[in-house]
């Protein structure tokens, strides 16, 4: 299980309007990578400890998916302690932003 991780602060409102099917979720370009917070020592453990960090789980390259809302699915946005206690998680993380 992969835990991808992103602020969230990020802006939540996807642009549908700008497209005519579904759009990549996770490919939004107006996503912040916060690439100065990565030159940080101990970046990964304040960002896994902080409470607006949500985390978006992927096995198998399957993202845990909710029902469509206003007609689109999007990706479920887990707190860390709505994270099953009984989930095997690895260290793979992957940092949106």
């Amino acid at each position: 299980m992969t835990l991808i991780i992103y602020s969230w602060e990020m802006v939540d409102n996807y642009p549908f309007h700008l497209f005519n099917g579904f759009p990549n979720l996770y490919g939004f370009s107006g996503l912040d990578r916060r690439s100065v917070e990565r030159e940080e020592p101990n970046w990964k453990k304040k960002l896994l400890n902080d409470p607006n960090t949500r985390f978006v789980l992927n096995w198998r390259s399957k993202s845990l998916i909710s029902e469509p809302t206003l007609g689109y699915p999007s990706a479920v946005k887990l707190k860390s302690e709505e994270i099953p206690p009984n989930l095997e998680v690895t260290d793979q993380y992957v940092f949106l932003g």
